[in-house]
């Protein structure tokens, strides 16, 4: 097994899974905990589940409200608030607009809080 520093540099050299984003367990994810509560750890996995889903493109992840109900094991009811959240904390930018005639969301997750 090749040890930390091999492993770390081989992902971000050849891709794979992302180094761990130390800031947001150290300092983000327990400001929101206090401020959200519990519901904070859900809401971290939809705004990484969202990064891992965005068009190279475009920037925006249009991801399938069902797949994310079922990769992410949150239920269907929560995503909608957990979204609202992260768009208040300024880590999700959200937008809705036509596509074939029907309303569709999109979504633009932020690496760093959006200043307003």
């Amino acid at each position: 097994m090749k040890d930390y520093f091999s492993q770390k540099k081989d992902v971000l050299e050849d891709g794979g899974y992302l180094p761990v984003p130390y800031q947001v367990y150290r300092s983000l994810l327990p400001e929101l905990v206090k401020k959200h509560g519990s519901k904070a750890r859900d809401a971290l996995t939809v705004l990484f589940y969202l990064h891992a889903y965005v068009n190279a493109k475009s920037g925006w992840a249009y991801p399938n409200f069902e797949d994310v109900v079922k990769d992410t094991g949150i239920h269907r009811n929560r995503i909608k608030k957990l979204i609202e959240l992260l768009e208040e904390e300024g880590l999700v930018k959200t937008e809705t607009f036509s596509y074939k005639g029907k309303p569709k969301r999109r979504y633009l997750p932020y690496f760093k809080r959006a200043k307003y």
